[in-house]
């Protein structure tokens, strides 16, 4: 996903994913639904369009057995708007038996979830966080307060928060001004991913190094220097230079489905195995060959090459 984090501290669990790894995926990225409320420009997987689809709580079941024989010990709970779905509770229950979970949303919930989160022992909760400044107009959604609230409530239980920012030409300016916001809240990183696939538009003449040059730059001014990098482009203290290419990670979309990688548009339609219908091994072989077939010569992110 081209993600790069800033942290304060040098040792923080996203990491934990990174021990032991035998170039055999350890971190799930799971799509239950392709259904989001809000309206994001930007967004990259197309979950802008009133798309519909929510993985049924049986193939979610099937698929967590599944990710166990695999070996994934993380996995992330996102859509669309994960809390969004019919059943989400069920589902982050099952999750939360078999692995370490994060969430990745919105934070506009219709309900308070963090005390299920805490009860559940849910690690980390990742916000998509746009700044005070801009949030309601980049969503389409009245917003920004509510998510503040549930920020606060999850922050206030001890679970890990954490501010992934999209960032573009449209908000580069405003970067310190976000960054000083989410410091404010108290997040433990500052994670940061520059506008591809879909969202490519939306960076302009910028360079994707412009980006996180500048974004490494203001994070530095609050404290936050140390670097985990998922990006080609830039080093980190830890880091792999591309979530996909390096078998650390696993994109499995709403239909159960795993593909390349989320943001590459012209792999959403490209499914190359599926959880409901093939076994734990057929799945690690289909997944290992794939990501073979797409090694070059150095580094690279396949997003930015469809440009």
């Amino acid at each position: 996903m081209c993600l790069v984090s800033y942290s304060k501290k040098e040792q923080y669990s996203s990491k934990n994913k990174l021990n032991n790894f035998d170039n055999s995926p350890k971190w799930a990225y799971v799509e239950i639904t392709s259904s989001c409320s809000h309206k994001c420009a930007w967004c990259y997987g197309g979950f802008n369009e009133d798309k519909q689809e929510y993985m049924s709580v049986e193939d979610f079941e099937t698929l967590a057995n599944k990710c166990v024989d695999i070996g994934i010990k993380q996995v992330t709970l996102s859509g669309g708007e994960p809390t969004e779905h019919p059943y989400f509770k069920e589902i982050l229950a099952i999750a939360c038996q078999h692995f370490t979970v994060n969430i990745a949303t919105h934070g506009d919930w219709t309900e308070d979830f963090s005390g299920l989160l805490y009860l559940l022992g849910v690690k980390q909760v990742q916000f998509n966080y746009q700044g005070s400044k801009r949030h309601d107009g980049v969503h389409k959604v009245d917003s920004y307060q509510k998510q503040l609230e549930s920020m606060k409530s999850v922050k206030k239980l001890g679970i890990d928060v954490v501010g992934t920012v999209t960032v573009g030409a449209y908000n580069l300016r405003d970067i310190s001004d976000i960054f000083k916001e989410l410091d404010t809240i108290g997040v433990s990183r500052l994670r940061v991913w520059e506008a591809t696939g879909v969202g490519n538009k939306f960076r302009k003449e910028l360079e994707a190094k412009q980006i996180f040059d500048h974004c490494t730059e203001s994070a530095a001014k609050f404290g936050y220097t140390y670097i985990q990098s998922y990006d080609p482009i830039v080093e980190g203290d830890v880091g792999v230079k591309c979530l996909s290419l390096s078998k650390l990670y696993m994109y499995i979309n709403s239909k159960c489905q795993v593909i390349y990688c989320g943001a590459v548009e012209s792999e959403l339609d490209k499914p190359f195995s599926d959880f409901k219908t093939d076994s734990p091994k057929e799945i690690l072989t289909n997944y290992i060959n794939y990501m073979d077939s797409k090694q070059r010569d150095k580094p690279y992110c396949a997003a930015r090459s469809e440009e």
